[in-house]
C-alpha cells in the first residue's frame, strides 16, 4: 500500500510580515484594541509623550504602493488571523505639501474592502467592519502589523496590556506597551500519515486495525465514501490537553480540515 506523507510547516507567515522592512519599523504603544466577531476589529496607537511616529518616506508612500493590515492571535495554538488589503486607490495624502500630516485610507465598507485607516505623526488608528476572520476569545496577544507596500514601512503593536474583556462575545484591551519587535504569527500543525484501509460492512466506524500501519492508527472515513488509516504526529508546540482538528467535531457552520488541521487551545481548531 502506498503511503502519502502530508506535512505542513509549523510557521505560517504572510510574506509582508516576514519580509524585512526597507525603513525602520514603528513599534507603537497601544491605547485601545477591540474585536467583535462579525462586527468590527479596531485599534488606536499613539507615540510616547514628546515623540511622534515617523511617516513613510517619499518613495514609499501608500498612495503609490498601497498596503495591508494584519491582525492575529499571537498564540501558536490559535489560527485566528485576518489580512485586510489596503490598495493604493483608497489612500489620500493629508496636509500641505501632501503627506506632511499623514495618510488616510477609506475603504468601501464592503466585506472585500472593510477598513478605514489613519496614519499621523501623532497616532495610528484603524477600524475594519466585520472583523474579518477574527474570533474571540484570544489565547494570547493581538498582533498588529500595518504595512506599506511590500513591508517597506511597518507600524506594529501587540495587545497585551490590560484586558477589559476577552470572552466568546468580544475582546477589549487597553494600555499596551510597545513591542520589542513586530509580532509574527506562528501556527502549530501536525504531520499526518494516511493509508487506505478495508471497508467493513459498509462503514469505517469501529475499525481499529490498520494493516501495515503504525500502532495507534484508526480507520476513518476519508470524506468521499471510502476509508483511510490515519495517525497524527503531535507537533513540537502541542501542549497537554491539546486536541487536533482532524476528524474532530465542530460547531454548526464550521468544518475541520481533513489535512490542513491545526491545534487549538481547548479542543479542535475549527475553521
Amino acid at each position: 500500500m502506498a503511503v502519502r506523507r502530508l506535512a505542513l510547516a509549523a510557521l505560517l507567515l504572510v510574506a509582508e510580515v516576514a519580509a524585512a522592512a526597507t525603513e525602520p519599523d514603528e513599534l507603537m504603544p497601544g491605547v485601545t484594541c477591540a474585536v467583535k466577531a462579525g462586527a468590527y476589529a479596531r485599534f488606536i496607537a499613539k507615540p510616547p509623550s514628546g515623540t511622534i511616529f515617523d511617516l513613510p518616506d517619499a518613495d514609499h508612500q501608500p498612495t503609490a504602493l498601497g498596503g495591508s493590515l494584519q491582525m492575529f492571535d499571537t498564540s501558536p495554538l490559535n489560527y485566528d488571523t485576518s489580512t485586510f488589503s489596503l490598495p493604493a486607490a483608497g489612500w489620500a495624502a493629508v496636509g500641505t505639501p501632501p503627506g506632511s500630516r499623514g495618510f488616510r485610507y477609506r475603504g468601501a465598507g464592503t466585506p472585500a474592502d472593510p477598513c478605514s485607516v489613519f496614519i499621523r505623526p501623532q497616532g495610528v488608528k484603524a477600524r475594519c467592519r466585520g472583523g474579518g476572520n477574527l474570533h474571540t476569545p484570544f489565547a494570547a496577544d493581538v498582533g498588529i502589523v500595518l504595512g506599506i507596500g511590500t513591508a517597506n514601512k511597518r507600524y506594529c503593536a501587540t495587545f497585551g496590556g490590560t484586558t477589559v474583556k476577552n470572552d466568546s462575545t468580544a475582546l477589549s484591551r487597553r494600555r499596551a506597551p510597545a513591542p520589542a519587535s513586530c509580532p509574527m504569527q506562528t501556527i502549530c500543525t501536525t504531520t499526518t500519515t494516511i493509508m487506505p484501509c478495508t471497508l467493513r460492512s459498509g462503514s469505517c466506524t469501529g475499525i481499529s486495525a490498520c494493516p501495515g500501519h503504525p500502532s495507534g492508527a484508526t480507520c476513518l472515513s476519508d470524506g468521499s465514501g471510502g476509508c483511510m488509516c490515519a495517525e497524527e504526529t503531535p507537533p513540537p508546540c502541542a501542549q497537554a490537553g491539546t486536541q487536533f482538528c482532524q476528524f474532530g467535531t465542530c460547531p454548526a457552520g464550521q468544518t475541520c480540515g481533513l489535512v490542513s488541521n491545526v491545534c487549538g487551545p481547548a479542543g479542535c481548531e475549527c475553521h
